[in-house]
C-alpha cells in the first residue's frame, strides 16, 4: 500500500531531474510500519519508520550515486509480520545480479543473502536458497518465518567445477539453476553441469520437500 509522504527531504533543486527520478511515496508494512525513500542535492537514503515512530536509516547513496537510487537501492521484496525482505542490484551496469537483504522489524538487525538461486517470488513459499560460500558444495535453506538454516549437500565440486567451464555463458554461480517445478510443497531444482567424465553438458536435479524444514 502507497500513500505520498511529505515533501520535506524530497527536493532538489540543482538537479531537478531527481524530483521525478526518486519516489518519496511511503510504503506501509505490516505491524503499522513504513519504509520511504528520501533525497536532497547530497544523497538518497531508505528509512524504516516502524509503529512508534522510530526512524531507521537503512541504505544511503551519496551525491555521485543519486541518480543511481532506483538501481542500487534496495526495494521491498515481501513483507512479513516481523521482518521485511528488500531486494536490490549488485551494480548498476550490465551483467548484474541480485542479493537480497532481511531487516527484523524488532531488533533492527539485517542478514544479506548473495548468489540466490531461489527467493519466493510469490506468496507460496517464505525461504530463501542460497550459496552461502564459493565452494558452491552446498546450498543454504534460510526458512523466514522460524529464522533456522538447513544445509543442502550438493555433488563435491561439480558446482564449482561447471561454473568455471561455462563461465561467460552462466555469469552468475546461481544462473546454473533452473526456476524449480513445485508440487505439493516440493521443489524440484534442475540445474546445468559439466560432466568430467564424457566431457558433455549434463542436467541434474535437487528435490526439496518443505515438509521435511516446516517445524
Amino acid at each position: 500500500m502507497f500513500q505520498n509522504a511529505n515533501a520535506q527531504n524530497c527536493f532538489c533543486q540543482k538537479d531537478s531531474f531527481l524530483n521525478n527520478l526518486i519516489s518519496c511515496d511511503t510504503i506501509k508494512l505490516k505491524g503499522n510500519s513504513s519504509v520511504y525513500y528520501q533525497f536532497n542535492c547530497d544523497a538518497s537514503w531508505l528509512t524504516y519508520e516502524n509503529s512508534k515512530g522510530r526512524k531507521t536509516v537503512l541504505y544511503f547513496l551519496d551525491s555521485e550515486l543519486i541518480d543511481l537510487t532506483y538501481k542500487l537501492g534496495w526495494q521491498v521484496w515481501k513483507d512479513f509480520d516481523e521482518s521485511v525482505l528488500f531486494v536490490a542490484r549488485e551494480t548498476s551496469g550490465l551483467p548484474t545480479t541480485l542479493y537480497y537483504t532481511l531487516f527484523n522489524k524488532i531488533t533492527e538487525e539485517t542478514i544479506s543473502f548473495r548468489n540466490v538461486v531461489y527467493a519466493c517470488p510469490d506468496s507460496i513459499c517464505n525461504f530463501i536458497l542460497y550459496f552461502p560460500d564459493s565452494t558452491y558444495n552446498f546450498l543454504s535453506l534460510f526458512m523466514i518465518n522460524s529464522s533456522k538454516e538447513y544445509k543442502i549437500e550438493l555433488p563435491k565440486n561439480l558446482i564449482e567445477e561447471s561454473f568455471q567451464q561455462y563461465y561467460g555463458l552462466f555469469m552468475f554461480v546461481e544462473n546454473l539453476f533452473e526456476p524449480p517445478s513445485i508440487k505439493d510443497n516440493v521443489y524440484i531444482f534442475r540445474y546445468t553441469f559439466f560432466d568430467n567424465q564424457s566431457k558433455t553438458e549434463k542436467k541434474g536435479e535437487l528435490s526439496i520437500d518443505l515438509k521435511e524444514f516446516l517445524h
